[in-house]
This record gives C-alpha cells, structure tokens and sequence, in this order.
C-alpha cells in the first residue's frame, strides 16, 4: 500500500501521536482497516482540527511556507537552516482538497498496514 492509496479514497485521520519512533499518524480506511504513517525524523507538525476528517490529496511539498518558517526558526537559534535540506514538507487536504488539515516536515514517512 502506498499513499495513493490511503489519499482521496474515503479515509480519514482518526489519531496523531508522538513516541519513540517519530510522530505517527493514523488513518482508518474506506473498509475500517487502520494504517499508520511513521514520520520519521519529523521537526515539525502543523495541524488545524484533522482528527475524524476524510482526506484528499497527500502531496510532497518542495520549500513551502511551513518549512520556511521552520528554517526561519532554526536560523533565529544559530543554525545556519542546512540542519534540514534533506526534509520534506507532507501536505494533507481535505477531501474537497480546499483546505489543508496536516503538515509534516519530516525526513521520511513509511506506511506501516499492521499485519
């Protein structure tokens, strides 16, 4: 399963949660199934009320204004912003793909189907 698969296919956020492996995301399928996202080395989350909506469009983000302001951020702390050349920008919308619910900036994300 890739993210093709979860995006615009009647599935929704259903949690978001911070462990020792990355920030995590769940996503409960069109048939009830629950996936996880893995958001591994994730510096940042902006998410504006996701939880229990159905999601459009998954897109990978290249110099978006959330990672701007994350390398904005690093800058003011004495870092120089390179800490994050290697991260992307995760953008979820909803379902209308007119507003967008979740952004990661992580270094990669896995999809973990649960057996």
């Amino acid at each position: 399963m890739v993210l093709e698969e979860i995006a615009n296919n009647d599935s929704k956020i259903i949690n978001l949660t911070w462990n020792n492996d990355g920030f995590l995301i769940e996503i409960e399928l069109w048939n009830g199934k629950v996936v996880c996202i893995r958001c591994q080395n994730c510096i940042g989350i902006k998410e504006k009320a996701c939880i229990n909506t159905e999601i459009g469009d998954i897109l990978e983000c290249n110099n978006s204004t959330f990672e701007e302001e994350i390398k904005k951020d690093i800058i003011l702390g004495g870092g120089d912003g390179e800490e994050i050349k290697n991260f992307k920008d995760y953008v979820f919308f909803d379902s209308w793909n007119e507003r967008i619910v979740l952004e990661v900036l992580s270094e990669s994300i896995l999809l973990d189907c649960g057996g």
